[in-house]
C-alpha cells in the first residue's frame, strides 16, 4: 500500500526574502528522497502557496480533495529561529477588544458578540467562498500589514486592553505524537507557538477541516529556519527522517 503525503509550502512575503525556506527545503526534498522507499511512499507538493490564510487555506483544502492523501506536512519559514520546529498546536484567529481596536485604529473591525475581530485584507467576514470551503474560512486572520501593526500584541493581553479574565483562545491539537516523532533528531524540536500568522492560520483551518470532516489524517506543520550552506545538510537529514516516521504511521 502506498503511502500518499501532501507537503506544502508558501511564497515569500518581505521585499528582503529572495526565497521561502520551506519551499526551498520541499524543492531539494521532492527531487530526490533518499532512506525512503519510493515504491511505498508518494510525495505530493503544493509549493508556493500565497501568504494569505483564506487563499491558502482553499487550496489546501481542495488539494486535500483530490488527492486524498494518508499524511499531511504543512511547512512554513521562520527566520528568526535555528532549527525545525514542529508545531504541536494552532490557536483561533486574534480576538481584540473595542480599546485595542480603537487605540491602534486597524482599519473597519466587524463585530462578533461581545469581541471585534479585525478583518482580513483579503477575507472579510460574510464573504462568498468556492464550493465546500466557506464554512472552514469563515474566521478571518490579520492580513500582512496588521499583522505587522499588531505583531507587539500578546493576544487579549489583560493590562492593555483591560480585561480582568481574557478568554482563552481556541486551540486544536495535532493527532501525532510529537515526543516519538522528534526523538533522535539531530535538529528538530517542538514548538508551542506556531507564529500568530498565515503559518498558523493554514495550520488551524486544515486541523479544523479535518476534524470537522472526522478525516483520519495525521497533520503536522514544520517551520523552517533560513537554510544556509552550514544548516542544511542536517535540516534535510531530519526532515527525511520525520516524512519516514509520518510515513511509518501510514
Amino acid at each position: 500500500m502506498t503511502c500518499k503525503i501532501l507537503l506544502t509550502s508558501f511564497q515569500t512575503w518581505l521585499p528582503h526574502q529572495v526565497s521561502n525556506s520551506s519551499d526551498d527545503l520541499l524543492a531539494q526534498v521532492l527531487a530526490e528522497i533518499p532512506g525512503c522507499d519510493k515504491a511505498s511512499t508518494s510525495l505530493i507538493g503544493l509549493r508556493q502557496l500565497p501568504v494569505d490564510v483564506e487563499r491558502a487555506s482553499c487550496l489546501a483544502i481542495a488539494k486535500i480533495e483530490e488527492v486524498q492523501p494518508d499524511t499531511i506536512i504543512c511547512c512554513g519559514m521562520a527566520e528568526k529561529r535555528t532549527k525545525l520546529t514542529v508545531e504541536s498546536r494552532a490557536t483561533s484567529p486574534y480576538v481584540l477588544s473595542q480599546r485595542a481596536l480603537t487605540q491602534f485604529a486597524p482599519p473597519a473591525p466587524q463585530s462578533w458578540g461581545e469581541k471585534t475581530i479585525v478583518p482580513s485584507r483579503f477575507g472579510e467576514l460574510g464573504k462568498p467562498l468556492p464550493n465546500s470551503h466557506q464554512a472552514y474560512l469563515s474566521s478571518p486572520y490579520l492580513s500582512l500589514d496588521e499583522f505587522l501593526s499588531f505583531k507587539e500584541l500578546q493576544y487579549e493581553l489583560p493590562a492593555l486592553f483591560n480585561n480582568d479574565e481574557p478568554s482563552p483562545p481556541i486551540f486544536l491539537k495535532t493527532s501525532v505524537d510529537l515526543e516519538t516523532l522528534v526523538a533522535d533528531l539531530a535538529v528538530t524540536e517542538i514548538s508551542h507557538d506556531a507564529g500568530k500568522f498565515v503559518c498558523e492560520g493554514l495550520y488551524y483551518q486544515v486541523l479544523k477541516y479535518l476534524r470537522d470532516r472526522h478525516l483520519n489524517i495525521n497533520c503536522i506543520f514544520v517551520h523552517v529556519p533560513v537554510l544556509t550552506p552550514h544548516n542544511s545538510p542536517h535540516i534535510l537529514s531530519d526532515f527525511h527522517l520525520i516524512i519516514q516516521k509520518m510515513a511509518s504511521r501510514c
